[in-house]
């Protein structure tokens, strides 16, 4: 019996002798800030976006007003067609150039 005990024991004492050496020594520090983390866009240009466009949503149809969100949009247009004449490999038809 004092050997299950003396067995109960000894794990119990270890667990609180871990807690107490993490307690006197203060444990792990944080570690120092990541700047990639911290500052992911700081070199971003975003000059160049296209305008916000903004319109009303409805979660249910024929909702109450308190029930409206505004959402907003950013749209790209693509870029106008080429004026060159292209094959279908991508590249400059050469019968196609003035001479």
């Amino acid at each position: 019996m004092k050997l299950l005990v003396l067995i109960a024991l000894i794990p119990l004492a270890l667990i609180a002798g871990i807690i107490a050496f993490a307690l006197v020594f203060g444990g792990p520090s944080d570690p120092p800030p990541m700047p990639s983390i911290n500052n992911p866009f700081k070199n971003v240009d975003f000059s160049d976006m296209a305008a916000t466009r903004r319109f009303a949503a409805r979660f249910v149809r024929f909702s109450p007003p308190h029930r409206r969100a505004v959402l907003s949009q950013r749209r790209r247009l693509p870029p106008p067609p080429s004026t060159q004449p292209t094959d279908t490999s991508g590249s400059l038809c050469p019968s196609a150039l003035p001479l």
